[in-house]
């Protein structure tokens, strides 16, 4: 799962920041008065399995269902998901299925690719540029039941593990075998990003993420990546809106349905919270990061900037905006 393609260097950052640095001691200063995290804009969520054209990766697609859907004006961002290392995307419903009901069309293929002699489940930054192609021909075509509500002008990216390296890669406009063979340009609607359980060594100073918002979240329990990995990846983050977000009681596999799922690279470390605590915590933190840096929603960025991981029992976040 550990892709190890570069060195870290030492973060260095010069200039005036707002710093917002979020404690769950009681007698920090709050900067907020909100304690209630804004709900999910959505009750149900509608699934579908598509083809993706431009490179045959099979996908399911979960999205917003409300009653109006087909007469409503709604525009929801596209939100590509590149999976963790033999990682089959069913793995991911539950996950896909929270981040949807807050107003984004997610997308999560299984993308193959031949690795030590064999087919493996395994991401790459191609997958970016296809996707969205193939997400903007449908729109154009208006061949599915979803093709009217994305924003073909708005695309994130989640990631787990392995996908959320290549998600970095991606972001910073890398393309290194084997996270990428050819080509590949930054998207111009490439506009925010979120990964769990993932870190990046590079040469140099940065993590050159071009001003796009990154958040990145760990599990305190995860042996696979541990968590001072994926917070030197943080540090090393060059533009804000960035986030650290750290998860109580959640290893390498607290995004998935089930631990260890099958195929996967073992994780020796057994969760201490309920996996379905772990997914709800990781979604919540997902979107509403999303929601404050892609939709500037006020309600968003008064949680995740306030009390946010104060009132929250399974997370601490460190945000700066």
């Amino acid at each position: 799962m550990k892709l190890r393609s570069r060195s870290i260097a030492i973060f260095a950052i010069s200039g005036v920041i707002i710093y917002l640095f979020l404690t769950r001691s009681p007698h920090q200063p709050m900067f907020s008065q909100t304690t209630t995290p804004p709900p999910p804009q959505f009750k149900t969520v509608a699934t579908e399995k598509i083809a993706i054209a431009t490179n045959g990766d099979r996908a399911d697609v979960y999205y917003p269902n409300p009653p109006d859907l087909n007469s409503g004006d709604y525009s929801f961002p596209i939100a590509l998901f590149l999976q963790g290392y033999n990682v089959d995307k069913s793995y991911y419903s539950q996950f896909a299925q929270q981040v949807a009901r807050y107003g984004f069309v997610v997308i999560v293929p299984n993308h193959f690719a031949t690795i030590r002699g064999g087919a493996q489940l395994f991401a790459r930054v191609q997958q970016i540029p296809q996707s969205l192609a193939h997400l903007q021909a449908v729109r154009e075509r208006d061949v599915t039941s979803f093709s009217q509500i994305i924003d073909p002008h708005k695309l994130v990216l989640l990631g787990h593990s392995h996908g959320g390296a290549v998600g970095l890669d991606a972001i910073r406009g890398a393309c290194e075998v084997p996270f990428c063979v050819g080509e590949y340009a930054i998207p111009e609607a490439l506009v925010g990003a979120v990964f769990f359980g993932t870190f990046l060594l590079q040469d140099g100073d940065w993590v050159d993420n071009s001003g796009i918002p990154l958040a990145l979240i760990a599990g305190d329990r995860d042996s696979i990546v541990p968590v001072r990995e994926t917070r030197q990846t943080y540090e090393a983050i060059a533009d804000p809106p960035k986030a650290y977000i750290e998860v109580m009681g959640a290893n390498h596999y607290g995004i998935t349905n089930t631990d260890n799922p099958p195929g996967s690279p073992p994780e020796p470390n057994s969760p201490d919270i309920p996996q379905a605590i772990a997914i709800e915590t990781i979604a919540r933190w997902t979107a509403l990061f999303l929601r404050s840096t892609v939709l500037e929603d006020t309600a968003a960025i008064d949680y995740i900037t306030g009390a946010g991981d104060l009132v929250d029992p399974h997370a601490t976040a460190e945000i700066v905006l």
